[in-house]
């Protein structure tokens, strides 16, 4: 969770007449990436994959005339995070002067869905859902030791609606 986020949060409830003494949440999340792709030639190839950018925890504790109106501010302010399928093209080029070694760019679609679960006072109190067609894209670099079989370091952003979420992934390859 962000500083700016926090910042943000603390501000839309201040603004509103409540006292905020405690805001948290996880700092991290783990994330998860699968795909599936066809490669054209060495340089060219179409890939559709599946993200799920990670779980966010948001806490906000305070004193405040109004309960319902403290959670719908902390329902309607949260750092976003998704799921969803990508679609993507990614160009690979030979690192020179190298062996097996390749930097490949990726740009793509990511159609998204986002489902937020709002407590107050550890009681369910709504769920929000949010689905969207955004952009993400990244670079990477990947090792071929072999001819079926490679590994990649990919650096990749994906834009939500509120947020970017920024992603470094180390993965498998396998072609066939």
């Amino acid at each position: 969770m962000t500083e700016a986020f926090v910042s943000d949060l603390e501000g839309d409830l201040t603004d509103n007449n409540h006292t905020v003494y405690k805001t948290g949440g996880g700092d991290s999340r783990r994330a998860l990436k699968l795909g599936l792709g066809y490669r054209y030639n060495d340089y060219f190839a179409l890939e559709l994959g599946y993200a799920d950018l990670g779980e966010v925890d948001v806490n906000a504790e305070g004193v405040t005339p109004d309960e319902n109106d403290f959670a719908e501010i902390v329902r309607v302010t949260h750092p976003e995070t998704a799921d969803g399928w990508t679609y993507a093209g990614t160009v690979s080029l030979p690192i020179p002067k190298t062996e097996n070694w390749y930097i490949h760019g990726r740009i793509g679609i990511f159609d998204w869905k986002s489902e937020y679960e709002t407590h107050k006072n550890d009681q369910y109190y709504s769920t929000d859902t949010y689905e969207d067609k955004t952009i993400f894209y990244g670079i990477g670099v990947s090792y071929r030791k072999y001819e079926s079989w490679g590994a990649r370091l990919e650096y990749e952003k994906y834009k939500l609606d509120q947020e970017n979420v920024y992603l470094l992934t180390l993965g498998l390859t396998y072609d066939f």
